[in-house]
């Protein structure tokens, strides 16, 4: 965790504002030093585009979807227009904010002609509502086109700005891209170290670049020169277009620790999900950025609130299972007891029709064996009769 020794202050800030420049920094850094920012800019940078279509889910196309993962999830700081920020502000009261002064949309394509984004509004309007409404409004940012054919204006608008915002104690974040027909290679890790050297240059204290990329390297190691062309200004990466959070989290961890990043810019890796799904993204997110965590550890937090509903399921089947199981025994219980039954029963008949069978049979021959003898007798009789008749004579 960063202490206060810990945050150097600009000289351009004025002895009554270092406390609130102090508080502020803290604020949007959770008190780490590193900068866990959710971009919710591109309601004008990119239109519509972003926020209602394929891929991207229904709750995204509502403004206020922002607003709600802002004030759901754990953000170092919620960039937005300042027209936006006075709409819902006061109903999110706990978010800190930055407001971001200029934008321009992207339908004038750079072969067309070069970009140009212009200030909106001033500092002292900032301040102004910061001031009326009471909200944490704590920083603002700026977009300059470095190479466009009006990068002076760009240049000395962000240079004005700085100065003016320091003075409120207000931190300052420049995205800086490459872009316009002389930039031949926007993600080149040279010119990209190029637009860090000049946030630098012109005080700001942190710079939102986007990751270099060349065939064959690591992005991440590449992304070195810009951080040492940086200096005191801290340097954090554009989050880029919706992948899997376990990509862009294993992206994020190797920007920090290979490549030294202070942090990260992220919009549609967020604010494309469903809300349940942006805020755990958000933690996830904050958990690389702010406390050190491993990938390992950010995934957890992202699948958590996944895996416990997923876990429910699971257990009533193993209890339904137990059920099939135990009604399985007992039918096979009860069909084993009625097979003894029907078997005894069986054999019940079995031995009754065998008694049956056997005593007639009995009665048989003890009847016949009575007649017999009593015929004999009668006989024997008739004989003794005969002869006693004889003697007589």
């Amino acid at each position: 965790m960063t202490i206060e020794s810990d945050i150097v202050i600009p000289a351009d800030v004025p002895k009554n504002a270092e406390a609130k420049y102090k508080e502020n920094y803290k604020l949007i850094t959770g008190g780490s030093g590193r900068l866990m920012l959710f971009a919710g800019d591109q309601k004008t940078e990119h239109l519509n585009d972003d926020f209602y279509g394929a891929d991207i889910h229904p709750d995204d196309a509502d403004p206020e979807h922002m607003f709600r993962i802002a004030s759901g999830s754990r953000v170092g700081v919620f960039a937005s227009q300042l027209g936006l920020i006075a709409r819902y502000g006061k109903s999110y009261p706990n978010v800190p904010y930055l407001v971001k002064i200029n934008s321009k949309t992207h339908l004038v394509k750079t072969d067309q002609k070069d970009p140009l984004s212009t200030q909106l509004w001033t500092v002292q309007q900032v301040v102004d509502l910061r001031d009326s409404s009471k909200l944490k409004i704590a920083a603002v940012g700026y977009t300059i086109y470095l190479g466009s054919e009006y990068e002076d204006v760009m240049l000395s608008q962000a240079a004005q700005i700085i100065n003016e915002a320091h003075k409120y104690g207000l931190v300052v974040v420049l995205w800086i891209y490459p872009r316009g027909k002389a930039v031949k290679n926007e993600k080149d890790a040279h010119l990209i170290a190029g637009a860090a050297g000049t946030a630098a240059a012109l005080g700001a204290d942190f710079v939102k670049v986007n990751p270099p990329k060349e065939e064959g390297k690591d992005s991440a190691e590449l992304l070195k020169e810009a951080v040492k062309a940086a200096g005191r200004t801290k340097l954090v990466c554009a989050g880029g277009s919706s992948t899997s959070a376990e990509k862009f989290l294993s992206q994020l961890y190797a920007q920090i620790h290979t490549g030294g990043a202070s942090g990260n810019a992220t919009g549609r890796n967020i604010h494309q999900k469903s809300l349940d799904e942006a805020i755990r993204m958000c933690n996830a997110i904050s958990a690389i950025t702010m406390d050190n965590a491993d990938v390992a550890a950010a995934l957890k937090i992202y699948n958590g609130n996944k895996a416990t509903k997923a876990a429910k399921p699971a257990k009533a089947t193993k209890a339904a299972s137990a059920k099939v199981t135990a009604a399985k025994a007992t039918a096979t219980k009860a069909a084993a007891k009625k097979a003894t039954n029907t078997k005894a029963a069986a054999a019940k008949t079995t031995a009754t029709k065998t008694s049956v069978a056997k005593a007639p049979a009995t009665k048989t021959t003890a009847t016949k064996a009575g007649t017999t003898k009593s015929a004999a007798a009668k006989t024997t009789a008739a004989k003794a009769k005969a002869t006693k008749s004889k003697a007589k004579k």
